[in-house]
């Protein structure tokens, strides 16, 4: 049988009108032998090709699929999110991590005459309008809107900003974590699980470091039996997800003004924008303040009176009254 597979796999690829592949597998032997190893050299077996999710890969990557001497390339991304992931330093202070995706917005947006290239799906169909009002000023220009059939009126308040003022930030060798803001994001999902109408909705805690993920679980798991709806992960491994609820662990808590790769702005949207129905941050608002759009972000949420004082201390019973709607 395995001797045939790939007699299968040629005789679909044959009937197939779209061909669907990640980059890196797109070079396979079936593809190769279909449509690499043609004697004519005019030979070109597709019309398009379009990339999802574009800026996310590096540029030899996107290259790939020209292989094939395609007519025309779409490539579909958002550059205010994560770039690929690239794990040398040395690679990375090369701009290796740039996608083509990137490269070619950069460029593109520079050139009036050729803007009309770069087209921005402008409408979101995922957030609360409170949710999505902050990212769509300061990432997208006030330009991203909420479609008119999004409907999000549940019973709890759909933003808040949570200032966990005894937050402490603690390191395990070389990894930080913040054990009190495990207690208060603990205590708070168990506020949001209180609320019947919120019960089966599906939970996202995001964190920006994997200590935290971890400390997340093992209080969670202890707290919380037999709820399948709630998922930990770091902000790199929530891009492409969304959740009903999203609570946003920030973890740092310094005097030295150091956040460290929180600064990035990429995944502080990220984080921001997971959510459908209600999206809290946690965090110590004075260290998070020294980065330009963690700033921005606090100074907006005071603005729009979600920032919320808070404590590790705080019973649920008092997290439930806050967040609940009146």
């Amino acid at each position: 049988m395995e001797e045939k597979l790939p007699q299968y796999r040629e005789r679909f690829v044959d009937k197939a009108n779209v061909i669907f592949t990640t980059l890196n597998s797109c070079c396979n032997t079936t593809m190769e032998s279909k449509f690499l190893r043609k004697a004519d050299a005019n030979f070109k077996p597709f019309f398009c090709c379009i990339v999802d999710e574009a800026s996310q890969c590096t540029e030899p990557e996107s290259l790939m699929p020209l292989f094939f001497r395609i007519n025309k390339v779409v490539l579909v991304g958002d550059p205010e999110q994560l770039p690929a992931t690239v794990c040398s330093q040395r690679a990375r202070t090369k701009h290796f991590e740039q996608s083509l995706f990137n490269r070619l917005y950069a460029y593109l947006n520079s050139e009036s005459e050729n803007r009309k290239a770069v087209q921005m799906l402008d409408t979101q169909y995922r957030m609360h309008p409170e949710i999505c009002r902050w990212p769509s000023k300061y990432f997208y220009g006030n330009k991203l809107v909420t479609a008119p059939t999004v409907q999000r009126d549940g019973p709890l308040y759909p933003y808040r900003v949570f200032n966990v003022s005894d937050s402490k930030e603690e390191y395990y060798n070389t990894e930080v974590g913040n054990r009190r803001e495990v207690e208060f994001v603990c205590k708070l999902t168990e506020a949001v699980l209180r609320c019947p109408e919120m019960a089966n909705k599906s939970i996202g805690i995001i964190t920006f470091y994997r200590k935290q993920k971890s400390l997340l679980e093992t209080e969670l798991r202890q707290r919380i039996k037999g709820k399948t709806n709630i998922v930990v992960n770091t902000v790199d491994g929530f891009q492409g997800q969304e959740k009903d609820i999203i609570i946003v662990s920030c973890v740092r808590q310094n005097v030295n003004k150091n956040i460290g790769f929180m600064q990035t702005t990429q995944r502080l949207n990220v984080a921001l924008t997971r959510a459908r129905e209600c999206l809290y941050v946690c965090g110590h608002l004075n260290t998070l303040r020294f980065a330009d759009a963690w700033k921005a972000l606090i100074q907006d949420a005071v603005a729009r009176q979600v920032v919320c004082s808070a404590s590790s201390l705080y019973p649920v019973d008092l997290l439930y009254d806050i967040i609940l709607r009146v």
